[in-house]
């Protein structure tokens, strides 16, 4: 059974009001609240009492490594904003020191809402936020409570669309006359739902591609299409529209939903309870949202529906690195912010800090034939580079057949990389930093200044070529 959207607070809430009704299918495991009973403790402290803000040095701690424009972005709490963050801008960075400061200006931790895509960004968020705040506010828990094995107090929820989604429904989801111990069906339970189907209506199963129907049918849920106003002009619609109408009654039948429904019924459930809307607008009142060039129109109307009242909405993205219109990413969500929010901030991250100027010059004026975009002039301090190679093949095949064999040659001929050690990718030394690094070496300037020159960690130099690692700069001579 596939995991999906694994949901884990930056610091866990209250035991109990989430954890009942987990099966199978649930994979928030950890019993924490999302919406305490209260927002006072068992002693009486509120939950702003249960964080203290380090005098002094505070804010210069938060923007101590932010350039101008992130820093400009950071400052920014009331009000609609959208930061365009071109590629290796500090994307992840504005948005984390963002959280950071808005607690630090007094902001309750658990009125912000932090959503991305994956478990991978949110963990990482969760993990660069935890560690901000300890550098420049000092948490101090009045009363911690165990939950299944793990102590915790009130803070930021950072989690993914679906996470988020989820944790609602196993409240609110009584609301559309489901069950709370609802079972989320996978994949493969899609699948062989939609193949007993096909054979039940007498469909001819060679024809009817389950994967097929299930991506139709995923797109009219996420446009809310419900079974009964689904096309049916063509014949194929008409094929789809059968199947989607049996695959809903199936699942309500089974108290099951799919990936889908853990966005799309929660926006259902607002739309129908503005009591219960209300209810988390009055908790998130501050929303921050990574990637949202790659927002879809029901993660649309979750953001708009929750941001309504407040309309604190941070939404950070790319519009020219919006790839993912085959998962129904919407691009017109970014494009059209401003008219969704007049009067909404705009920032532009333009500082590349990952690319050479080569790249970025290339990048440029390629993107620059988008039709539709918000206009961007991306720069870099870092050098020049090697010139890009322009190589026109037939297919996928041969591109990834040049690839490996160019990568192949690479390897022969050797290259030094910064190997920064743990999860981080290795660096490549150019040839002329390698020759650079000798003569200074022949100098007697010391490793040390070098190793600072050049940015190298002290998990050492990797050569490709033999394949050895080097502690120190003076080995790798």
């Amino acid at each position: 059974m596939a995991i999906y959207g694994i949901f884990t607070p930056l610091v866990m809430g209250q035991k109990g009001l989430w954890s009942s009704g987990m099966t199978r299918h649930s994979h928030c495991r950890d019993g924490s609240s999302i919406l305490p009973r209260s927002t006072m403790m068992s002693n009486g402290a509120s939950c702003r009492d249960a964080v203290s803000i380090t005098a002094g040095s505070t804010v210069e701690k938060i923007f101590a490594d932010l350039n101008d424009k992130q820093a400009e972005a950071v400052k920014i709490i009331d009000g609609p904003v959208l930061v365009i963050s071109g590629p290796g801008s500090g994307k992840t960075k504005c948005l984390t020191h963002r959280v950071a400061y808005l607690i630090s200006t007094g902001i309750k931790p658990e009125n912000i809402l932090c959503l991305t895509f994956t478990n991978k960004a949110a963990g990482e968020m969760r993990e660069r936020v935890s560690r901000l705040l300890e550098e420049v506010v000092e948490v101090k828990p009045q009363h911690t409570q165990h939950s299944r094995g793990l102590t915790s107090t009130a803070g930021p929820l950072i989690g993914t669309f679906h996470s988020v989604g989820l944790k609602i429904l196993r409240r609110e989801i009584h609301h559309l006359d489901y069950g709370s111990n609802f079972t989320i069906f996978d994949a493969d339970d899609q699948v062989s739902l939609v193949k007993r189907i096909i054979a039940e209506l007498e469909l001819d199963s060679k024809k009817t591609n389950p994967n097929a129907m299930l991506s139709r049918i995923s797109r009219l849920k996420t446009e809310f299409v419900e079974p009964k106003n689904a096309p049916s002009e063509e014949f194929f619609e008409k094929i789809v529209g059968s199947i989607y109408k049996r695959y809903q009654e199936e699942l309500e039948r089974l108290n099951a939903v799919d990936f889908d429904d853990l966005i799309v019924l929660c926006v259902k459930v607002f739309r129908q309870n503005p009591e219960t809307l209300k209810k988390y607008q009055n908790l998130w009142k501050y929303i921050l949202v990574d990637e949202y060039q790659d927002t879809s129109r029901d993660q649309y109307e979750f953001i708009s529906l929750l941001a309504k009242t407040n309309k604190n909405l941070f939404c950070i993205g790319d519009d020219a690195q919006s790839i993912y219109q085959f998962r129904r990413a919407d691009i017109r969500n970014i494009l059209n912010f401003q008219k969704d929010y007049p009067g909404a901030k705009i920032v532009m991250l333009e500082q590349n800090y990952r690319s050479t100027k080569s790249i970025i010059t290339a990048a440029s004026h390629l993107i620059a034939n988008n039709k539709n975009q918000m206009p961007k002039e991306l720069w870099t301090d870092n050098e020049e580079g090697e010139k890009i190679l322009a190589k026109e093949l037939l297919n996928e095949r041969q591109e990834a057949n040049f690839l490996v064999s160019t990568i192949r040659d690479m390897i022969k001929k050797g290259r030094m990389y910064i190997n920064y050690g743990g999860k981080s990718p290795k660096r490549k030394l150019s040839d002329e930093q390698v020759i650079e690094i000798k003569k200074l070496l022949k100098t007697g300037l010391s490793q040390n200044k070098i190793s600072k020159k050049f940015n190298i960690s002290q998990s050492g130099i990797v050569d490709i070529k033999s394949g050895r690692t080097y502690k120190n700069v003076k080995d790798a001579e």
